[in-house]
């Protein structure tokens, strides 16, 4: 049976009903929409399965169930759970009316009610005792420097555990993390990890969605994620959100905590997709994970960067020299993929993926060597040696970044954004479905509503 016939079949049995509508969700997780009839009633759900590949999941599908079990018992609102399909391993749970992205409010009056709503909530969440949580295993932080890398230690270890090759920006930003450890936070709560997701209808929140990177910790974090999730699905003012926490909880959000945070969980996608892009497991949507990788690195690089006080220079475009062969290639496998039989929206996606990493292989051949002659020349002249390649350069490198004082932030970083910039040039142009995300900066920290108080710790011993 495939994954579809086996989730249709775990729904009609185990909830006991008629299957009228059954649709894939059109992304690179497993997940279905479903409709049943039961005794004349018409019921909706969401089916949501694991990413697969080689993603190492921050908890496991179990947990995340249970969480939303915890919150709904609560009266925080989200999805009702009725139970866990076991293979496909996915979670069965109401599906919510609504629609994501603020950017589709009807007007500003209706974004604020929501937004507010959503501020209410996670208030509530918040607030709920983290006992209940640490009795579904999640970790319960015992100090503040165990609350503020929470999250990060776990993202660390998936990547330590996964680890084939040197990777010095990973290296130089975790270093950086445990450095500067805001002091002073001691306040605790679930945190949703990817937040500000929910959905909305007719000025009603109707419930959070997402829990996959749930954890105990410092509720600031949230809104270092809202300027990521900002990106994805503009949420207005994030300071306005701020505000509002403020008065709810009393609770101060410190810009330097969150500059903190937003580095941090910036660094969460290259600690969790390295792998992925170094060893693509097969049906993988590579093109995605790199695409996350660079953007959400870059964003990591620029929260440091503020922080430091470092400049970041911009990179000039490559020249492109494909050879006389390339474009004749390159001409002939689009043709080939615009007959891709796309019978579903997923295999249209599946579609205008190979279509996507088709251009970037285009782009690779074009001006990736000159990319790459540029990373070498950078990292000979940072570390007072010529390299021979970049393999042998970036170890080297990592080795450097290991053994680096802080007064070395500023170079560092400086270098690493150049990196970031230049693997945008491989990604613009591919039609990657986040390519966006390569072209935006967070929403930035500044005016009266951000204010400085958290002092950003001296030099820990590092976590391992």
């Amino acid at each position: 049976m495939s994954q579809d016939e086996q989730v249709r079949a775990w729904l009609e049995r185990e909830l006991d009903g008629t299957v009228v509508a059954f649709e894939r969700q059109e992304r690179w997780r497993a997940a279905w929409f479903a409709d049943l009839t039961s005794q004349g009633e018409l019921r909706r759900y969401y089916v949501r399965g694991h990413r697969g590949g080689n993603f190492r999941e921050m908890i496991t599908l179990e947990q995340e169930a249970d969480i939303n079990r915890v919150l709904h018992r609560h009266g925080v609102p989200v999805p009702r759970v009725h139970g866990m399909v076991d293979d496909p391993p996915a979670i069965v749970m109401d599906r919510l009316p609504g629609r994501v992205n603020l950017a589709t409010a009807l007007d500003d009056g209706e974004r604020d009610a929501v937004l507010d709503q959503y501020v209410d909530a996670m208030c509530r969440m918040h607030a709920i005792d983290v006992g209940e949580f640490g009795a579904l295993g999640l970790p319960v932080p015992a100090d503040n420097r165990a609350a503020a890398l929470s999250m990060y230690t776990t993202g660390e270890r998936n990547y330590r555990r996964a680890k084939t090759a040197p990777s010095p920006m990973i290296e130089f930003m975790w270093r950086w993390l445990c450095r500067n450890v805001p002091a002073g936070r001691t306040q605790r709560g679930l945190i949703q990890g990817d937040a500000a997701q929910f959905l909305f209808d007719q000025g009603r929140m109707t419930g959070l969605i997402d829990f996959e990177a749930a954890y105990i910790g410092d509720p600031i974090a949230e809104f270092a994620a809202m300027r990521s999730r900002d990106c994805e699905e503009p949420l207005g003012d994030i300071a306005r959100i701020a505000r509002r926490y403020e008065a709810v909880t009393g609770e101060r959000v410190d810009r330097d905590a969150v500059e903190f945070h937003t580095a941090g969980w910036s660094l969460m996608t290259p600690f969790q997709w390295e792998d992925s892009v170094r060893n693509p497991a097969p049906g993988d949507s590579w093109l995605e994970y790199f695409t996350w990788l660079v953007g959400c690195g870059r964003w990591a690089l620029e929260a440091i960067a503020a922080v430091a006080g470092a400049p970041l220079p911009t990179v000039e475009p490559p020249a492109q020299r494909p050879s006389s062969y390339s474009s004749a290639a390159y001409t002939n496998l689009m043709a080939l993929l615009d007959e891709w039989p796309t019978t579903s929206a997923y295999e249209g996606f599946r579609a205008d993926s190979a279509r996507a990493v088709t251009r970037f292989a285009e782009h690779v051949h074009a001006f990736g060597a000159d990319l790459e002659r540029a990373d070498v020349e950078e990292i000979s002249e940072l570390l007072g040696t010529r390299q021979p390649d970049l393999a042998t350069a970036e170890a080297a490198l990592e080795q450097f970044v290991l053994r680096a004082s802080p007064d070395l932030d500023g170079v560092l970083v400086q270098y690493f954004h150049r990196w970031t910039q230049r693997q945008q040039f491989l990604i613009a142009g591919t039609g990657a479905r986040h390519e966006k995300l390569i072209h935006l900066s967070l929403q930035p920290l500044t005016g009266d509503a951000w204010r400085a108080g958290a002092s950003l710790g001296g030099t820990h011993d590092l976590a391992r």
